[in-house]
This record gives structure tokens, sequence and C-alpha cells, in this order.
């Protein structure tokens, strides 16, 4: 299972501002994608800070875990195939590799793991000044918000890059560090109650 550490600057935007960034990098090729979290019933991978996902793009599905590092998040990432997808769906079988692995050494349960909620993004990508650029559309949960999101080498290139590219375009720099799988999880909690 291929791991990566991701380093990243996000921003949230207004449907106006978004709208301009789209305007802006016409030129970005666009691609949807949707995120299916998974978690225990009491959301004790989050409780963790472990996420869960498969990013279902294009015919494919990427399984991933995510940690927290330092700086960033260590992504383990595995390609599976629909069938693996459709067996964790319906929690018959957990995907080999490290996440199981450090899954099982946390001592989770992982027939308790199940999806919790889905996020569907239309998302703008590019590389844009030495990194990758994603100007997203998320829509979960009855809601949509919408987002920039710059990877880079280290988290003050990152910041500085996203600043500098809202202040020209008189955008105000509202940054986050709350990442989809939060804001899809917290609207599903909402929705339980």
């Amino acid at each position: 299972m291929p791991n990566a550490v991701e380093i990243e600057a996000k921003a949230l935007l207004s449907e106006e501002e978004y709208r301009k960034l789209f305007s802006y990098f016409s030129s970005f090729p666009i691609r949807t994608q949707t995120n299916h979290f998974f978690d225990t019933p009491d959301l004790s991978l989050s409780a963790n800070l472990v996420a869960l996902r498969v990013r279902e793009m294009e015919g494919t599905y990427e399984f991933t875990m995510k940690t927290n590092l330092e700086e960033g998040r260590l992504e383990r990432n595995l390609l599976i195939s629909k069938e693996q997808f459709e067996d964790l769906k319906a929690k018959r079988s957990f995907p080999e590799g490290d996440a199981k692995d450090y899954l099982l050494s946390i001592g989770l349960d992982l027939s308790r793991i199940g999806l919790i909620t889905s996020l569907a993004t239309m998302r703008k990508e590019g590389e844009f000044e030495g990194g990758v650029l994603s100007i997203d559309r998320n829509s979960y949960s009855d809601i949509t918000d919408y987002e920039i999101e710059y990877e880079s080498t280290s988290m003050e290139k990152a910041e500085k890059t996203v600043r500098n590219l809202l202040e020209k375009l008189a955008i105000p720099v509202r940054f986050s560090q709350i990442p989809k799988i939060r804001r899809a999880l917290d609207a599903y909690k909402k929705s339980m109650h």
C-alpha cells in the first residue's frame, strides 16, 4: 500500500468566489469524484484521528486511510476493485494491507466499520506554482460548500501560495483546518438528531 504525506492549505469560499476562481482557471480540467467515508457507529476512527475513505472516480476505487503527522497527514492508499468496495460497504471483508494492520494494532474491531456518509465533489485541478491547485464544489447531506486546496512541499509554501492568489483576485482569505470528512461527518451527526 503506497504511503504519501499530504501537506495542503485549504480555504473556504462563497459560491461567488468559487465561480471567480473557476473562471480564472478555465484551462484546468474538470472531474467529478465521490468520497465514501467509513467509520464505526460511534465514530471511533474519527475519535482516534483516523480518516477512512474510498474515492470513486471514473470507474476506479481508491481506498485511503489518513492519520495525522506533525505537519500534514500520512495517507495509505490502495486501489481496490468495485467488488472489494461493495464487500467493505456490506461489512463482508476489509482490504488487506497497512490500513488493516494499523487499525488492528490500535484494537479496532473491523466488523464495526461501515459506510457513514458520502460526499460528491466537482473539481477543477491543475499544476500551479510548483504544486497542485484544486477548486472544489462539494455536496453532502443536502449541503453544498466550496473550497480551494493547494498541495505543496510545506504548509508555509501552501498557505503563502493560496494567500497570494486570493489576494490577487480580491477574495478574502479564510483558511480552514476542517477537512471534507469532518464537514461530512458533522453534517451526518446533525442529521441523526
